[in-house]
């Protein structure tokens, strides 16, 4: 492989110059970026970093200081200056992130509110099946009285009771005519 020219340094460090940007700016996409944050460390580890899909090659500080004082008006101060900001951003958006799993007044006053609507809408889903369970019993009664048959009605009875006590349901409310 060829040796990287000083147009590939001057190209490599303005797309560094734009992540660092984009890291202070968009902090929340670049959370998850251990590698980046590494980088952000020190300025050492941001002369190292290399990023191929960005165009940013690996190159040593001096280099770095060198190529961006001759790049930019601000030069090295102020890519510096832009790290340091894309560190700060990254470590706002993560304790931010830490924060809103908390047990905030505001973060239980909305998981209370979710969980009293998850609750109503299990009470209807379970009101519509205690319903169809004891129009099924009522059904099951009809079905076994007009069977004429007594060994039905007893067979009945037993499936009744086994499932009722399967699902502690009152006695009472098992569709009969009693």
């Amino acid at each position: 492989m060829a040796r990287p020219l000083r147009a590939d340094f001057d190209a490599s460090i303005q797309n560094l110059n734009r992540l660092l940007a984009d890291a202070k700016c968009k902090a929340s996409e670049f959370v998850n970026d251990k590698e980046l944050h590494r980088a952000l460390a020190s300025q050492g580890a941001l002369a190292k970093f290399s990023r191929p899909s960005k165009n940013i090659i690996a190159l040593s500080l001096n280099t770095l200081k060198r190529r961006s004082d001759a790049l930019f008006a601000y030069g090295f101060p102020g890519l510096d200056s832009e790290r340091r900001q894309a560190k700060e951003a990254i470590e706002r958006e993560l304790k931010r992130a830490a924060r809103m799993g908390k047990r905030t007044k505001e973060a239980l006053t909305n998981e209370n509110r979710d969980l009293r609507t998850e609750v109503i809408e299990c009470r209807k889903e379970l009101a519509k099946l205690s319903g169809a369970l004891y129009e099924s019993i009522r059904y099951g009664r009809i079905c076994a009285e007009q069977s004429q048959n007594p060994a039905s009605a007893i067979q009945y009875e037993k499936h009744i009771n086994e499932l009722l006590a399967r699902f502690s349901l009152p006695r009472q409310n098992r569709g009969s005519s009693e």
